[in-house]
């Protein structure tokens, strides 16, 4: 006898005027406008991006292939292997290429994605953390953002949340980390993040911060943070990927 399985799912929100508790940011998250069952071979999504208006590229977290999926057709449309076994954790399209983080910090750049046979490159970023788990296209400044778990080699910032800048022009990491999160500050505010996933908000250039063990999403602006969302663990219960279309 078959048996329907629910892996794991994709839920899109759109933008809303309300301003009703539900809504975060204008996005109604008690009520997604679509969920969509993956296919078993996704059961561990890490991380997607967006492709175009009808497609999504996504990781799973122990092998080397991008997914393409077209949400309209809701089906695999294509696949690209870029690598063997590992821990990878996210993705992220600037222009023509993709880049797939690994959680030890090494950074694949699939370039020329949409061609039959890639290039990979594989660039060691020289991350001081082994546990990266977010990433990001941060188009302003062309480069990519990196969100590290807690593990940093220097003493004085091994409980902190980092977040690394890696320009895409000179292929070199940032010296300092780009944002420092103390959980000892944010305990205030019940806050302690466990980064799973991170997106620049195209519109407000705010960053979302997608925290999958503690199910929550902050928003961070230029001021510091702005915005704090427990997610509901129903509709929620391992978020890992979080991306925005170009309209927000």
């Amino acid at each position: 006898m078959k048996r329907l399985v629910t892996i794991s799912v994709i839920a899109i929100f759109l933008l809303t005027g309300s301003s009703q508790l539900s809504f975060f940011f204008g996005y109604n998250t008690l009520a997604p406008d679509e969920i969509t069952t993956m296919p078993h071979v996704l059961r561990e999504i890490s991380g997607i991006t967006i492709v175009d208006s009808k497609t999504i590229a996504c990781v799973e977290d122990e092998d080397g292939i991008i997914f393409f999926y077209d949400t309209n057709e809701n089906r695999i449309i294509r696949t690209v292997r870029f690598y063997g076994k590992g821990d990878y954790e996210d993705l992220a399209r600037a222009g023509n290429s993709i880049f797939v983080l690994r959680s030890d910090g090494e950074i694949f750049d699939i370039e020329d994605y949409r061609s039959e046979k890639p290039e990979v490159t594989i660039m060691d970023t020289g991350l001081p953390v082994k546990n990266s788990e977010g990433l990001c296209f941060d188009e302003k400044n062309s480069r990519l953002l990196i969100g590290c778990k807690r593990g940093i080699i220097e003493k004085s910032l091994r409980d902190n949340t980092l977040i690394y800048a890696w320009d895409l022009k000179t292929r070199t990491l940032s010296k300092e980390p780009l944002f420092i999160i103390d959980p000892l500050a944010q305990r205030k505010k019940e806050i302690v993040l466990h980064i799973s996933a991170l997106a620049i908000h195209p519109v407000t250039g705010q960053l979302f911060i997608l925290c999958s063990v503690d199910h929550m999403m902050c928003v961070y602006g230029k001021s510091g943070l702005v915005g704090v969302l427990k997610l509901d663990r129903k509709l929620f219960s391992k978020p890992e990927g979080i991306a925005f279309y170009s309209n927000g």
